[in-house]
C-alpha cells in the first residue's frame, strides 16, 4: 500500500469532513456542519461562515480522546463535538 493510500485510510476513518490546501482556504457566507471536520492549510480564513459540530460527536468515554469513568461519575475524555465529560475523578486520598 502506498502513502497516499495510507493517507487516505487515515483520512476517512477519522473525518467525514476534510478539506485541505498547500496555499489557503477561503471561506466565505458557508456552512460546514459534519461531526469529525478537519481544515488543513497554512491560513484559513472564515468570514460569515459557520463551522459546526456541537452535539454531533462521541460521548466523553468515546471517540479519539475518550476518558475513564469511576464508579458512577462521568467520564473524562474530550467530547470531539459531543457533550463532555463533567471531570468525574479518581483519588487514594481519604
Amino acid at each position: 500500500m502506498n502513502s497516499i493510500d495510507t493517507l487516505t485510510r487515515i483520512i476517512k476513518q477519522n473525518f467525514t469532513s476534510f478539506i485541505m490546501s498547500y496555499e489557503s482556504v477561503n471561506l466565505v457566507d458557508s456552512s460546514i456542519i459534519s461531526n469529525r471536520i478537519s481544515i488543513c492549510a497554512p491560513t484559513v480564513n472564515v468570514e460569515t461562515s459557520q463551522i459546526n459540530a456541537n452535539g454531533k460527536g462521541c460521548d466523553s468515554s468515546n471517540g479519539l480522546t475518550a476518558g475513564s469513568m469511576y464508579e458512577n461519575c462521568a467520564g473524562t475524555g474530550g467530547s470531539n463535538g459531543g457533550n463532555g465529560g463533567y471531570g468525574g475523578a479518581e483519588s487514594a486520598d481519604p
